[in-house]
């Protein structure tokens, strides 16, 4: 066999691998996203709005100041007389990202949990309308794509909070089709229409909204 036949089918295995294809979706999410957040995560922009301004920005600095002294942050000092911190859901003291992201300040912090959420809609709405809904591999990219991009999440990024929940729904209904079919049990798409997976995510997304 010629030199150029290897290597052309050397290509083709290359080019029809599943695991290689679905590498190179996550690599064109991963730009992708950060083309999305480029001028909040390397210029000198920042995501702002009121919310953010006056509560968003304050708590994520003084969380990241309490846990870098390596203090739990249980109270609240500075609104009214004193509040529990951790009575206040969304402050997300809890939340890995936040942890993750808490010796930075606050607008950088937010900028990065932005890319992360973004990163784990689109991951996780592609494999989600791979697997579980058996479509095909453009029709499940455009789906991460538009999941992550378009309206509802972009839209939001002022409520940290509504897009850390939405990003999670598509990673949670994959991980469900998962212990369906290691049970025996049946498929996503035999089981959608008694679910009722769009309804579903759409009642969850008018309620994180409140």
């Amino acid at each position: 066999m010629s030199t150029r036949r290897l290597a052309r089918n050397a290509l083709q295995a290359l080019t029809t691998s599943p695991i290689i294809l679905d590498f190179a979706v996550f690599l064109a999410l991963i730009l992708l996203t950060i083309a999305f957040y480029y001028r909040v995560l390397f210029g000198d922009e920042v995501l702002a709005n009121l919310n953010l301004v006056l509560h968003v920005y304050p708590y994520s600095e003084y969380i990241g100041d309490r846990l870098a002294q390596g203090d739990m942050p249980l109270w609240n000092p500075f609104s009214f007389g004193g509040v529990p911190l951790l009575a206040e859901p969304t402050t997300g003291a809890f939340y890995p990202i936040n942890w993750l992201a808490a010796p930075f300040d606050g607008p950088t912090s937010l900028a990065q949990g932005a890319f992360a959420h973004s990163l784990i809609a689109s991951v996780g709405m592609y494999a989600f309308a791979r697997r579980s809904l058996e479509v095909s591999r453009p029709a499940a990219l455009i789906a991460g794509v538009v999941y992550a991009f378009g309206g509802f999440l972009p839209s939001h990024l002022g409520e940290p909070e509504v897009t850390a929940a939405a990003a999670w729904v598509p990673v949670l209904f994959f991980a469900a089709d998962g212990v369906l079919r290691s049970q025996g049990l049946p498929s996503w798409p035999s089981v959608r229409s008694l679910l009722g997976c769009k309804r579903l995510l759409a009642v969850f997304m008018l309620a994180t909204s409140r």
